[in-house]
């Protein structure tokens, strides 16, 4: 594993210290910390920086436009993906609308081809976004404690059997 420059080891420490305090990291600390710019010269350690504290210690960010970045506390989570899977869901109404404006007659088979893949894509999408699904996915979630792999093989059984 490459060893970590003192700018991303310095922006983790301290973007870890304000997910555990709660506070925004601010691009004016982090500049101070590393004695320069942080979203000019320092910006590619920033980007490192964030990847890791996800991947390693599960701690999101969201970024506040021209100030910094706010940690993600698991209440505020769920209320960013819910409002997500809403968006998705709404987009996902949109373009089965537009698919469905198609005349599939006049389309030749690689056409066709085409928008079924499309159709059948956004059909799966829209089903996955139902409530009764993220329900059940929530439920088996909190059962289920395990590696991923063994909770996607419950998750796909649960959702064979939604009706």
């Amino acid at each position: 594993m490459k060893k970590l420059s003192y700018e991303t080891s310095t922006l983790i420490k301290y973007l870890k210290d304000c997910a555990d305090s709660g506070k925004d990291a601010t691009f004016e600390e982090m500049s101070r910390l590393l004695k320069g710019n942080v979203q000019y010269k320092f910006r590619n350690n920033l980007y490192r920086a964030l990847g890791i504290v996800r991947r390693d210690y599960q701690m999101l960010f969201v970024s506040i436009p021209n100030e910094g970045y706010r940690p993600l506390l698991a209440d505020v989570a769920k209320s960013v993906t819910t409002k997500r899977q809403k968006r998705i869901q709404s987009e996902t109404n949109h373009w089965e609308v537009e698919l469905s404006t198609i005349d599939t007659t006049k389309l030749d088979e690689k056409e066709f081809k085409s928008y079924m893949t499309a159709s059948l894509k956004l059909g799966v999408q829209a089903f996955i976004l139902t409530e009764d699904v993220n329900e059940k996915l929530e439920l088996q979630g909190q059962k289920t404690r395990s590696t991923g792999l063994e909770y996607a093989k419950h998750a796909i059984r649960e959702l064979i059997d939604v009706k």
